[in-house]
Parts: C-alpha cells; sequence; structure tokens
C-alpha cells in the first residue's frame, strides 16, 4: 500500500475516497523541509547540527530565542545551543549550562 493510499473506505461502500492533493503552500512546505534536512545531513559536528536545527526552529515559530537541551540522565539537561539571548556577564553560561531538570516542569518527549 502507498503512504497516499487511504486506509479506510467511504461511507462504507468499499471505495477510498481520493486523495486529495497538496496544496501549492504545502508542497513548498515538504520541499522546506526536505532542504533543511539535506542540509542538516551535510554537517559533520553536532553543535552544528544543533545551531542549524535551532536556526529554522525559531524561523518556523517566529520566535526570537530559543534553546536546544540536551538530557544528561533522567535530571540534568546540558543547555547545547541557545540563540536570541546575550547575558551581562561573559561567564554566565559556564556556571548554568548544566539545569536541573525536574519532571513536573518539562514535557518528556522522545
Amino acid at each position: 500500500m502507498s503512504t497516499t493510499e487511504p486506509t479506510q473506505t467511504h461511507r462504507g461502500n468499499g471505495q477510498h475516497p481520493s486523495p486529495s492533493l497538496p496544496t501549492p503552500r504545502h508542497a513548498a512546505e515538504i520541499e522546506r523541509l526536505h532542504a533543511i534536512s539535506v542540509e542538516i545531513a551535510s554537517l559533520q559536528e553536532l553543535s552544528h547540527v544543533m545551531d542549524r536545527a535551532l536556526d529554522y526552529c525559531l524561523e518556523l515559530t517566529a520566535s526570537e530565542f530559543g534553546f536546544v537541551g540536551l538530557m544528561q540522565g533522567s535530571d540534568q539537561m546540558d543547555v547545547a545551543a541557545i540563540k536570541g539571548f546575550v547575558p551581562d556577564d561573559p561567564s554566565f553560561y559556564a556556571g548554568l549550562r548544566t539545569v536541573p531538570v525536574r519532571p513536573s516542569v518539562l514535557a518528556w518527549s522522545c
């Protein structure tokens, strides 16, 4: 079965409804996601991957601030990439790069 073929029948008559054709906007979004994945896959260093992924997330959400956090065990998060925040003190990240995490504060995702 192809991914475009629906699995439900239309009104129980045994016929599949016609799959909807992608809109031009949807097609452009799919092309953009493909370009993003190709670019990120070509990067060699994890820090560059996280920076580019964060750039795309900020662009997608029209956000001015964001970060990528990598879990270290179940109770610590490493702030691996951050954009849109410039601390007054240059040593700010040295003491706060690893942040304690409580399950009640953040939603877990895999």
